[in-house]
């Protein structure tokens, strides 16, 4: 087996600037969900690190639904006792691993149950039948390679 120092790792830019919209979008995440969950990062380095994503639409949408759903925990009558024990990483998280299949979510997030039924339900209502196809590939095995 051979060992990478992550040093030596460099990302790759698929994208050398983001059209407005995407920046708009991004933005947007930035200001909704992604200073809470990476505060170690700026505005300006968000917004850039959607130039290393092959397709940032697809990037793009799962982060709004993130935020999506982060807000409409926040402000779900059920949740208002739950959600101020859970941050925002940890209602993106969730969100994530309801997106992914992940299985056991409470124990790998470290969150309740009824806590994780009620992301899922949120994410459920708020994804439908809008995931595009990269997101659906992702969610039923399949890899990025064979989305077309």
């Amino acid at each position: 087996m051979r060992s990478v120092n992550i040093a030596d790792i460099q990302t790759k830019r698929y994208h050398t600037t983001l059209t407005d919209e995407q920046t708009l979008r991004a933005r947007n995440v930035w200001r909704r969900i992604g200073r809470f969950v990476f505060p170690e990062t700026d505005e300006t380095a968000w917004i850039d690190d959607f130039c290393c994503d092959l397709i940032p639409d697809q990037e793009l949408w799962i982060w709004e639904l993130m935020a999506d759903v982060s807000d409409q925990v926040k402000n779900n009558l059920l949740a208002k006792s739950l959600a101020k024990s859970y941050a925002d990483r940890k209602i993106m998280d969730a969100a994530v691993g309801i997106l992914t299949g992940t299985t056991d979510i409470a124990s790998h997030v470290g969150v309740s149950d009824d806590f994780v039924d009620l992301v899922r339900r949120v994410a459920a209502e708020r994804s439908g039948d809008q995931r595009p196809p990269l997101v659906i590939a992702i969610h039923e095995g399949v890899g990025a390679d064979q989305v077309t």
